[in-house]
C-alpha cells in the first residue's frame, strides 16, 4: 500500500548508525539530509528515536556480523523506547535480500543501495501501514550535486563519491555483486558537487570510490580522474583535495602529472596494493605485477617527493605460502609506506577466492598480521617523529572544553583511517578551519603540536 504523500514528520526523530566504509557514510549523509528536510530531527539517543535507521555493511563475514549484533540490540528500543520502525539499509540487504524478513522479524523494512534517494517516500509507506518489505535492485542513484546533504564529519571536511559499483572482479571481493558494475559520474557533476559543499564552508573534498583510478572508463573507455582533478583544482575556496582507493594497475603518466601539477592535491595518496607475491596477486586477479607495482610508488614518489603513502594488505589468501608472507614483510620494510592497514583474508560465500586452496590456518593468519603490523608501527612512528620541530598547516576537527585542546589533522593524515594531531594553544572554542601549529612530539601513531596563528 502506498502511503499518502501528506503524512507529516515534523517532531518525529530519528537516530542513525553508518557502518562501513567512507561510500556508506555518504549514503548516510544523503539519507538524512532528506529526512532533515521531511522535518525529522536527529535523536541523540536510541531511546529517544521514532525511527532507528541503521546503513549495514556485508562487504566481509565480520561486517555482517557485527550489522547483525547492532541491529539486534538497538531492536530492543522497539520495547523499552519510543521506537515505531526499525530500518536497515545498504549492502546487507542487498546481499541477503528477502531471507533477512525471516531472520530479522524485528526489523521493519530493508532496503538496499538504489532506495537511498527515496528514504521518505519508503517510511511514509510504513507510516501508513504497509507491509514489511525488502525492497533491492540495481541502483542508477550516483549522487546529488545540490542536494540536501546532512554532512556528519568533525571539522570542515567531507567525502566526495565520484562512482559506485565495480568492475574489477578480484577474486576475494563481493563488491560486485553488491554494488553493481562500475558507474561513474560525470566530470561536471562532481564538480558542482563540491562547489556546493565549499560553499557550505567544506575545506577539504576527500574523494572515494570502490576504484577511484577507474572513474570514466565505463562512460568514455579510459580514465577521467585526471581531468576530474584538474577541474577541481580550479574551485575557489576548496583547500585540500584527498584521493582514496587508488588502483596501483591505473596510475599512468597522465594521473601523475596532474597529481604533480595540483594546487590543491595534499601530499597523501591511498593505494591499496594487497600484496606483491606474483602468485598471489596472480590469485587475486589484481592485473598488476610485484615489478610494475615498485615502478609505480617509486614514480609517485617521484613526481611529488615528500608524499605520505598508503597502502592495505591482505594476508593468508589461499596459497600464499611461508615463503610469499616474507617477501611481503621485506616489501614493507623495503618501500616504507607511511601508513598501512592489514586485513585477514575472508573467504566470502560466491567468490572465486572462497573455494581456493590450500587454505592457510586462521591461527597463521592472526599471527602474520600480528607482524607485519608490529613492522609498520615502527615505520609510521620514524616518519612521524622527521615532523617534530616543524611547522604544518593542521585542520581543525574539534576541541576539549575543559582543556583548551584541539584535535585535528595534517594534510598527510585521513580522516579515520590515519592518526590526529593533539594541539596546545589558544582556545579555539567553535573554531573549525585550517590553523598553523609546531609539532612539539609524536606517538606511535599520532602527533602533538602547539597552535602558532589561528589564520
Amino acid at each position: 500500500m502506498k502511503a499518502p504523500l501528506s503524512i507529516p514528520f515534523q517532531d518525529w526523530f530519528v537516530y542513525l548508525v553508518s557502518l562501513g566504509c567512507p561510500k556508506n557514510r555518504v549514503d548516510s549523509e544523503t539519507m538524512l539530509g532528506r529526512l532533515f528536510e521531511a522535518g525529522w530531527a536527529v535523536a541523540g539517543d536510541p531511546s529517544q528515536a521514532d525511527l532507528i535507521l541503521v546503513n549495514s555493511c556485508a562487504f566481509i563475514g565480520e561486517a555482517v556480523e557485527e550489522t547483525l549484533e547492532t541491529i539486534l540490540e538497538l531492536s530492543r528500543w522497539k520495547r523499552d523506547g519510543r521506537c515505531r520502525w526499525l530500518v536497515v539499509t545498504g549492502c546487507l540487504p542487498q546481499r541477503y535480500g528477502r531471507g533477512l524478513l525471516d531472520l530479522l522479524p524485528e526489523v521493519d523494512l530493508f532496503l538496499g543501495p538504489a532506495e537511498v534517494p527515496h528514504i521518505v517516500e519508503r517510511l511514509r509507506e510504513i507510516a501508513a501501514g504497509g507491509a514489511r518489505a525488502c525492497r533491492t535492485g540495481p541502483s542508477a542513484f550516483l549522487g546529488e550535486e545540490e542536494g540536501p546533504r546532512a554532512i556528519s564529519s568533525a571539522g570542515p571536511s567531507a567525502y566526495v563519491k565520484i562512482a559506485e559499483g565495480c568492475s574489477n572482479r578480484c577474486t576475494y571481493c563481493t563488491i560486485p555483486s553488491i554494488r553493481g558494475p562500475l558507474r561513474s559520474r560525470t566530470i561536471s557533476s562532481v564538480a558542482r558537487e563540491v562547489q556546493t559543499l565549499v560553499r557550505r564552508g567544506i575545506l577539504e573534498v576527500v574523494l572515494v570510490a570502490q576504484d577511484t583510478t577507474a572513474f570514466g572508463f565505463d562512460r568514455c573507455g579510459k580514465g577521467e580522474l585526471p581531468s576530474l582533478l584538474r577541474v577541481l583544482d580550479e574551485i575557489e575556496g576548496l583547500r585540500w583535495i584527498r584521493l582514496m582507493y587508488v588502483h596501483p594497475g591505473r596510475v599512468d603518466e597522465d594521473l601523475l602529472k596532474a597529481f604533480a601539477d595540483s594546487e590543491r592535491m595534499v601530499p597523501y595518496l591511498d593505494m591499496p596494493i594487497q600484496h606483491i607475491d606474483a602468485q598471489v596477486l596472480r590469485r587475486m586477479n589484481r592485473r598488476i605485477n610485484p615489478s610494475r607495482l615498485r615502478r609505480t610508488i617509486q614514480e609517485i614518489r617521484q613526481c611529488r617527493p615528500g608524499i605520505h603513502l598508503r597502502t592495505s594488505l591482505m594476508v593468508g589468501f589461499p596459497g600464499e605460502t611461508e615463503r610469499a608472507f616474507e617477501s611481503l614483510v621485506h616489501f614493507v620494510e623495503e618501500v616504507r609506506f607511511e601508513w598501512m592497514g592489514v586485513f585477514p583474508f575472508s573467504p566470502e560465500e560466491g567468490t572465486p577466492a572462497a573455494s581456493m586452496v590450500p587454505r592457510v590456518p586462521k591461527g597463521v593468519i592472526r599471527e602474520r598480521c600480528r607482524r607485519l603490523m608490529e613492522v609498520q608501527r615502527g615505520i609510521t612512528r620514524e616518519s612521524l617523529a622527521r615532523w617534530v620541530g616543524k611547522e604544518v598547516e593542521v585542520l581543525i576537527e574539534g576541541w576539549n572544553d575543559t582543556e583548551g585542546r584541539g584535535v585535528g589533522r595534517t594534510a598527510f593524515q585521513a580522516p579515520e583511517v590515519d592518526g590526529m594531531v593533539f594541539l596546545e594553544g589558544k582556545k579555539g572554542e567553535q573554531f573549525k578551519g585550517i590553523v598553523r601549529a609546531r609539532i612539539t612530539d609524536c606517538l606511535d601513531y599520532d602527533l602533538v603540536g602547539r597552535i602558532l596563528d589561528e589564520t
